[in-house]
């Protein structure tokens, strides 16, 4: 039969305390024409890198909350969430409004 030795070690003691984070979050939205308002403030797509770049080696990380115009063009969208993710942003998410009726749209045939 084996014998076990047990070893003696002092191991390190931590907090079991939560740390409770908050992250901050940010308003981006875009109107149909391409504008764009961050926390409701004009801005320009040249000047969104460097407020990403600012805000994502934040810990916790801000939250981006992107709120777009039903007729903002796919491509201002499309360059928003390329800077943002060139930039380190992971926390990445889209506001939309609740659909009028629960039932679903229409299609034609």
């Amino acid at each position: 039969p084996l014998l076990a030795h047990s070893i003696r070690i002092n191991m390190p003691q931590v907090s079991s305390e939560q740390v409770e984070e908050n992250p901050k979050v940010v308003d981006l939205a875009i109107d149909a024409a391409g504008a764009l308002y961050w926390d409701e403030k004009p801005l320009t797509l040249d000047d969104l890198p460097a407020r990403f770049t600012a805000i994502a080696g934040e810990k916790p990380q801000a939250e981006i909350r992107i709120r777009a115009d039903q007729n903002t063009r796919y491509d201002v969208l499309a360059k928003v969430m390329a800077a943002a993710r060139r930039s380190g942003m992971s926390r990445i998410g889209f506001i939309t409004a609740p659909s009028d009726s629960g039932a679903a749209p229409a299609t034609a045939h």
